[in-house]
């Protein structure tokens, strides 16, 4: 992992709205499980599959297609990798070229799922071997 596209890769986080249902640093909410520690369990190729093709209890639970340019991908993938379980991502300073544009995502609207859900965390964008972050 290379620490340029941990920049990219967070503002990437936050512009396509994952934030939304995984947590601000990947902490995890009610509607999308927690992405810390994520790196410790999957690799980049297993991460990058993930998010190209996510299973079917994932897009049950609102999760897109992401997909982008191959430096998007790169960048998304090694922030989401460098989130830890302290729920804090890693430090970043501010580069010149400003906010990233979003990456599409195919199959899922923008903003928030229209009936959110309620109980327990939603493990549905993890399958299931790797729902223990």
């Amino acid at each position: 992992m290379e620490a340029r596209h941990l920049v990219p890769g967070g503002k990437l986080y936050q512009s396509d709205n994952c934030a939304a249902c995984h947590g601000e640093g990947g902490t995890g909410t009610q509607r999308g499980p927690a992405l810390v520690d994520v790196g410790k369990k999957l690799s980049t190729v297993q991460v990058t599959d993930l998010l190209h093709n996510p299973t079917a209890k994932m897009k049950a639970g609102g999760m897109p297609t992401v997909t982008g340019s191959d430096e998007e991908i790169i960048s998304l993938v090694a922030y989401l990798r460098s989130l830890k379980s302290t729920g804090t991502a890693p430090r970043q300073t501010a580069n010149a070229s400003g906010a990233a544009p979003p990456i599409q995502t195919q199959g899922a609207p923008a903003g928030p799922p229209s009936q959110p859900q309620t109980g327990a965390v939603n493990s549905a964008c993890v399958p299931q071997e790797f729902s223990s972050f």
